[in-house]
């Protein structure tokens, strides 16, 4: 797998014309195939792109004419694989540092072999976002924004360095500093062009993020999906992602919105419905009478919650809303002037039913206001269930009886540690900010108050949303509840809360309440909002700030009352509602001033405290051995080693015994260090204070402190263990040990580790260190019922086998299962794909036998685990 640019060339189609109006440009026509196989021009949106993709890349070795044949005559989505290439890689800092630090250790590889560093650039444009680092330590004050801001600065001195020194390293790479935004409602408000150019050619405009919402540019009409770092690291190299032919699924959207509806009530009711209707790994098309009625922004906020049912895509058609939306944000762009010319010339227009391998029909009409939780983005809740829902988080011992308040407005079981309007998934929607800032101001001339014991913050993905809000006068009535600005960033949403409230923490600590939070995110797993919070809920802004006022979730919102007001008066939800037709009005007058977008300079121009970090220019990053932020990845040589012998398996020791819905948040958390733990202990020897430990996901450039987070997850459910934590036993010793230490023992004693788990493990994030972790503290293989896209994906690129199981077969094999086990895999058929495995479990002299499968989807993939994952297959 050579590391070089493809030079494409050829046509064997004849497939090339000149763009008409483009003064130029080339294009390769869709049109123009399917004069010669007219089935194409029924064929799905996917496909055709997925089609324009192959004939531009066509170069008689990895693209040939033979395999686009194969495409296009294909029976079923089974019977080929397809390498596409991105036109660009969106990275938020977490992933995109760790992508670019093995970057950097590839020149380093460069040059110990006697070549240039300079010759190792990106392939494509990269734009990576810092997004995931801001903390919400400040809060409630006019000032918080930018006292985090200056918090954030100190405490990522080092990793903004290392970006410093990328942005000169790598042509084609451009950061969005600090303080601007959320990667995915930057790449909707100023990224997506919706065509790109190479050289004289205009096509569809693509991109892989290393983020799994990255899906929210789907709502555009723009093609996109999230990956793991090593596979937006593969594209960086010049290699394609592979993907099996695309199962497309056409979800037929009918109906309109009732009154009161917001586009977050319809992301989470799609989501439950996608997941029951079993979606995961499939391309999905929307289309139908509905789609008309849901505007841009409400596309993408649906789209954005792709992965919460485990599809690819969730693709919307590029109309005439989409067009107008890329035009008025990119009015100078060259690019998206061309836009409408392209799209008409290939006849993409999304306006005939395609022929899908599966239809589903979604009524919008209905949808009510609901919320998602406590523990899934999928666990969809009428607001009259919510003190039901919320009953499922307390412990057994609680169930018929719950901690009452210990005195007036002090917490008790079900009391609201953090109200959080966050995400990009509803703070990139105009009307969902609006509405919300409408019932802050219906509260307010209530005269009503949030309890002090419920933490507030207000996280834009975009820093247009503080300056719309100021121009209609409605940031002023947030702020009065409490809901002041603490930055642009992801915070809550991906963990980053900071401290709750001191009377919260106190009545967890010391009365052993059950706390909730409730946030306008898109995922809610066990322990990532914020460790001592047990039941999260994801639902509007709007029902952020209502269920902020009333301090709890023990009710009914839309039954109940919320609060009393001063006169001793029950307010109402429907008291604080705000009408629809003011909604529309505050945003038609925003929309007319083109106001609600913030533009790629106001994104990408450097501050001043930007610039100030010191950038070296050097064409290799300079490691310290004193730097607990940035190590040289010394991995990349054991990686880069060719595995000798084919699809071998070693003799495993059991790691960890797990259940359903292990998240790449139970695998590899992003969140705090706990001083206790293997990696706090480490940094503690490094001579590293508590208070500057920052979290897994800053010091993801540092190998030795990740590998040690691999599994530590207070919430971690181990059958190998007692009770819940991140530990595990291992044959031969009487207690427990952290995760970490075990697998070292399992290495040290010649064996490999297996995971073992149940249905749809490595949910949520994508998550390269989830994979590379599993793989660097010694994992050879995962079994499960099931697996999640793209943490599947990641853990072949890093070699780990992925096997799944039937699940009565996987049952007896967990009964099975204990520390001192030996499991040993052996081929059981031939076929290159998806090969039957035999899986023997010897145990005191008594073996048992148990069938699996091997889960690659593609010859690539097989390719790939025969030479120990991505960087043992390829030529520097």
């Amino acid at each position: 797998m050579p590391v070089l640019p493809r030079r494409c060339a050829l046509d064997s189609f004849g497939c090339r014309r000149s763009l008409p109006g483009a003064g130029g440009f080339d294009f390769f026509s869709l049109p123009a195939f399917a004069q010669r196989y007219p089935g194409v021009a029924r064929w799905p949106l996917t496909k055709r792109l997925f089609l324009e993709n192959l004939l531009r890349h066509e170069d008689g070795e990895l693209v040939d004419k033979a395999l686009i044949e194969r495409f296009v005559n294909a029976a079923n989505s089974d019977d080929i694989a397809v390498p596409f290439f991105p036109a660009r890689i969106a990275m938020q800092d977490y992933a995109g540092i760790s992508a670019l630090v093995d970057f950097a250790g590839l020149r380093d590889e460069l040059v110990a072999r006697g070549r240039s560093a300079d010759t190792l650039m990106p392939a494509v444009p990269v734009d990576l976002v810092v997004d995931h680092s801001l903390q919400v330590v400040a809060h409630g004050t006019p000032d918080a924004a930018a006292r985090n801001l200056a918090l954030e600065y100190r405490s990522n001195h080092a990793r903004y360095a290392f970006l410093r020194w990328a942005e000169q390293a790598f042509d084609g790479l451009s950061i969005v500093p600090p303080g601007r935004g959320i990667l995915h409602q930057i790449n909707v408000e100023a990224l997506a062009t919706g065509v790109r150019r190479s050289g004289n050619v205009i096509h569809f405009d693509s991109v892989v993020g290393t983020d799994s919402h990255t899906p929210m540019i789907n709502g555009l009409g723009v093609p996109g999906w999230g990956v793991g770092g090593v596979e937006a690291l593969a594209v960086m190299l010049g290699q394609p992602v592979w993907l099996p032919s695309p199962r497309v699924v056409g979800v037929r959207l009918i109906g309109r919105l009732r009154a009161g509806v917001h586009a977050a009530d319809v992301a989470l009711s799609l989501a439950h419905f996608l997941r029951e209707a079993g979606v995961v790994g499939t391309f999905l098309e929307f289309y139908g009478s509905g789609v008309d009625a849901l505007s841009p922004y409400d596309r993408a906020t649906i789209a954005n919650m792709t992965p919460e049912y485990g599809a690819t895509m969730s693709l919307f058609p590029f109309d005439n809303a989409s067009i107008v939306f890329v035009e008025r944000a990119h009015p100078d762009h060259p690019d998206a002037r061309l836009l409408r010319e392209y799209l008409s010339a290939q006849q993409y227009d999304g306006a005939s039913r395609p022929d899908f391998e599966r239809e589903l029909t979604f009524d919008l009409g209905d949808v009510r206001s609901s919320v998602a939780g406590p523990r899934r983005p999928h666990d969809l809740r009428a607001l009259s269930h919510l003190h039901a829902a919320f009953r499922e988080a307390l412990p057994a011992d609680r169930a018929n009886g719950m901690v009452q308040a210990a005195a007036d407005e002090a917490p008790s079981d079900g009391a609201i540690a953090i109200a959080a309007i966050t995400s990009c998934t509803n703070t990139a929607n105009p009307k969902s900010i609006l509405a919300a800032a409408l019932l802050a101001r219906n509260a307010a001339a209530r005269g009503l108050r949030v309890p002090d014991y419920v933490k507030r913050s207000f996280t834009p993905g975009s820093v247009a949303v503080e300056r719309y809000l100021r121009q209609r006068d409605l940031l002023a009535p947030l702020e009065a509840l409490g809901f002041h600005i603490a930055g642009f960033g992801c915070a809550t949403c991906v963990g980053n809360s900071g401290e709750l409230e001191p009377a919260m923490q106190r009545a967890i600590a010391e009365r052993g309440i059950v706390a909730a939070a409730v946030l306008s995110g898109n995922r809610n797993f066990d322990a990532r909002i914020h460790p001592a919070v047990r039941a999260n809920f994801l639902m509007s802004p709007l029902l952020v700030i209502a269920l902020a006022i009333a301090g709890r979730v023990t009710l009914a919102p839309d039954e109940d009352p919320l609060t009393h007001d001063a006169a001793g008066q029950p307010v109402w939800l429907r008291d604080l509602l705000p009408e629809d037709a003011e909604v529309e009005q505050h945003f038609a007058a925003l929309a007319s001033a083109n106001a609600l977008n913030a533009t790629r300079a106001e994104l990408f121009s450097p501050n001043t405290t930007w610039l100030a970090i010191e950038q070296v220019a050097r064409p290799t990053f300079a490691w310290r051995d004193d730097d607990t932020y940035f190590q040289r990845p010394a991995f990349l040589g054991e990686l880069m080693r060719r595995k000798a012998g084919g699809l071998a398996f070693a003799p495993m020791r059991p790691l960890v015994v797990l259940g359903d819905d292990i998240t790449t948040d139970h695998i590899s958390p992003v969140g705090r260090i706990a001083a206790t733990s293997e990696a706090g202990r480490l940094l503690q020897r490094q001579g590293v204070a508590e208070s500057n430990f920052n979290t897994y996901g800053a010091r993801r450039g540092n190998a030795e402190v990740m590998v040690r987070g691999v599994f530590d997850n207070p919430h971690l459910d181990n059958a190998l263990a007692d009770g819940r934590g991140p530990h595990t036993r291992v044959a031969g010793l009487a207690e427990p040990l952290p995760v970490f230490a075990a697998a070292q023992q399992i290495r040290a004693k010649g064996h490999a580790a297996v995971v073992v788990a149940g249905r749809n493990y490595g949910s949520g994030s994508a998550r390269d260190w989830a994979a590379k972790g599993q793989r660097l503290i010694g994992i050879d293989a995962v079994i499960a019922g099931s697996f999640e896209r793209i943490h599947r994906t990641n853990l072949v690129m890093f070699g780990v086998a992925p096997i799944v199981m039937r699940e009565d077969v996987l049952a007896r094999l967990k009964a099975t299962v204990q520390p001192d086990s030996v499991l040993t895999v052996a081929l059981a058929s031939g076929e290159a794909l998806r090969p039957k495995l035999r899986i023997s479990v010897t145990r005191a002299g008594d073996t048992q036998t148990f069938d699996a499968q091997l889960q690659v989807e593609t010859g690539n993939e097989r390719k790939l685990l025969e030479a120990g994952g991505l960087l043992g297959a390829v030529e520097l």
